[in-house]
């Protein structure tokens, strides 16, 4: 297991810290924080105590993530490599800070029983972390700074079996974690909780079904959103507000249970009522990655039966400008009515598109979505994250895995049902003849 060690540091959130780690998303690796707090003594201390109560793991570098992606990371386990840690006092911080004269701090046991404070207190051990998170979009950003990036957010539930949901900024996403504790109050009372050294266990995801543009925390029971300002009424106003666009996303998804055992389903705008405990998907399952042979111009189709669906292709050249492009153009769209069905309408289901051939690089196969996939939809200039185009095209989560995707080495030529790419798309305004492509799925 990869390890971002303790002598890993940095002191901001920035896109432009070097990596202490790259780990590929899913993998399991650990962050080792340090002791920040031995050399502190208030804020008159030398400023390499200074430096070193501003230091923060990391940052690592998740590969494939990418601006505009959400990181799924989870807290697997917590341990404390140290058997002390420390409380301080600083004058005039904290709701308490008016009672404090000078600079206090204390160093205190950690033991398997609590923190045991002057042999006389013992306190739960309620390990976690303080600041996490990803390089802000405008950087970088001291190490106590917060916001949609994440950073010191002194959320008590980030600890082991939690999982923290932040958006990406940068390239790597660049996982940063700092401010750690052996337990904590709701808040700082004198500006510390008992600070120590931690070592944590995370698996970092590419989330594919949950988009935020700013952090929020899941554990066993509860979602949390988070938020900052001047005051406790701004900051609180701030995380309202994230959990009530969160509640309306979410909202676009579910079942209403009814009288009698019946149940509405919603599905974006379309709403099933039956008796099923879960909206069903009438796509068939498609298994793996299955090759797919290209036809000869002008010679037959070729047919195949793939898991519940009948592919037919056929090659041919289109006959450039007028009636002929403007039929092959209409075809290349795509009916979006496809993913409303009712049990009637779901042996009918026919899906079609024309595709420039010579924009068809290397092998055709067809397959259904993977992590870390992406898109170009017909008429945008750039690709998009896949989950994105579902998201947009209103495709029911439940759904997703199901989509047949024909692929050649260039990328998704077409989302079946929904969409060709807009590289594989007929140019036939540009010259007078063009060999194109007739792709036909059914189900059988």
């Amino acid at each position: 297991m990869q390890t971002a060690t303790k002598d890993q540091l940095c002191t901001s959130f920035s896109a432009d810290n070097a990596p202490s780690l790259r780990v590929q998303p899913g993998e399991t690796f650990i962050m080792e924080t340090n002791d920040r707090f031995a050399t502190y003594d208030g804020p008159g201390s030398s400023t390499e105590a200074l430096d070193i109560l501003k230091t923060m793991a990391g940052p690592v570098y998740i590969e494939g993530a990418k601006p505009g992606d959400t990181l799924k990371i989870e807290v697997l386990d917590i341990t404390l490599p140290l058997d002390y840690g420390w409380i301080g006092a600083t004058p005039g911080r904290g709701p308490l800070g008016d009672r404090i004269p000078e600079f206090r701090k204390a160093k205190v046991k950690i033991t398997s029983q609590g923190v045991v404070f002057k042999d006389k207190v013992t306190m739960p051990l309620r390990p976690m972390i303080g600041r996490i998170g990803l390089a802000p979009e405008d950087g970088p950003l001291p190490s106590g700074a917060k916001g949609a990036f994440g950073g010191g957010m002194g959320n008590t539930q980030i600890a082991t079996g939690s999982t923290v949901y932040l958006p990406v900024f940068h390239e790597g996403g660049l996982l940063t974690i700092g401010d750690c504790h052996a337990a904590m109050g709701d808040g700082e009372a004198t500006a510390s909780a008992v600070e120590c050294a931690l070592d944590a266990t995370f698996r970092v995801t590419i989330s594919e079904d949950l988009q935020v543009t700013r952090p929020m925390v899941e554990t066993e029971t509860e979602v949390m959103t988070t938020g900052e300002g001047e005051t406790m009424e701004e900051a609180a106003k701030v995380a309202l507000n994230a959990m009530a666009d969160l509640i309306s996303d979410a909202a676009t998804v579910g079942t209403v249970e009814l009288p009698q055992g019946a149940r509405l389903h919603r599905a974006y705008d379309r709403f099933l009522l039956s008796r099923e405990p879960e909206l069903s998907c009438p796509l068939p399952n498609l298994q793996g990655e299955h090759s797919l042979q290209l036809p000869l111009d002008g010679g037959p189709e070729v047919a195949v039966s793939i898991d519940g669906w009948w592919v037919t292709m056929r090659a041919e050249t289109s006959s450039g400008g007028g009636a002929g492009n403007r039929r092959l153009w209409d075809q290349s769209v795509e009916s979006e009515r496809s993913m409303g069905l009712t049990d009637e309408q779901e042996s009918e289901i026919v899906w079609s598109a024309w595709l420039d051939q010579e924009s068809l690089v290397g092998a055709l196969s067809l397959r259904t979505r993977r992590p870390g996939d992406r898109f170009q939809p017909l008429g945008m200039s750039r690709e998009k994250k896949l989950q994105d185009f579902f998201t947009d095209a209103k495709v029911p989560r439940i759904w997703r895995d199901r989509v047949p995707l024909l692929v050649s080495a260039r990328g998704i030529a077409w989302v079946a049902g929904h969409r060709i790419a807009d590289w594989a798309a007929i140019k036939t305004e540009e010259v007078a003849s063009r060999p194109v492509v007739w792709v036909e799925m059914k189900l059988h």
